[in-house]
């Protein structure tokens, strides 16, 4: 890894707050809704889908935005460096297969709703990726000091 961002998955993080929202929202809701549309044809709305999904996943898109925001131009370190943001997006990785895992043992999901390409993006692509995101993006901007922040912003 070199620089401050994951090879791949910093891309958006790179360019500012409005691509780091863009990406978190083309992921999700974005892309459980295509998904949704496309390879099992339903419209995901408020009745067919969790508004967690519909609600908190654009809010989190508010987050990521804002944390990158707040890093500006300052490189993200420390706990928000690639290596953390690594560990955090392989910890969701984690997260999400033992989920999966639980859910469909427990008889929450049939093995065909668990196995349907919106439940595989959500638990394989959606943690992860957010993961790294909110974790570099959050606790970057949570650790930058105000007066190194002030720095970095272009003057108008």
């Amino acid at each position: 890894m070199s620089g401050y961002y994951l090879p791949w998955l910093g891309v958006p993080l790179e360019h500012g707050p409005w691509a780091a929202a863009a990406a978190v929202f083309a992921v999700t809701p974005g892309g459980l809704w295509l998904l949704a549309l496309l390879l099992e044809r339903r419209l995901m709305g408020f009745r067919t889908g969790f508004v967690a999904v519909l609600i908190g996943d654009p809010l989190l898109a508010v987050a990521v935005a804002l944390g990158m925001w707040r890093i500006g131009t300052a490189p993200p370190g420390g706990p928000a460096g690639p290596w953390w943001g690594l560990a955090s997006s392989g910890a969701w990785l984690c997260f999400g297969l033992l989920q999966w895992w639980r859910e469909l043992r427990a008889g929450f999901f049939t093995r065909r709703q668990a196995l349907a390409p919106t439940k595989i993006w959500h638990q394989l692509a959606v943690y992860p990726l957010l993961g790294y995101w909110l974790w570099t993006a959050g606790v970057g901007g949570l650790l930058v000091p105000a007066h190194a922040r002030a720095m970095s912003q272009p003057a108008c």
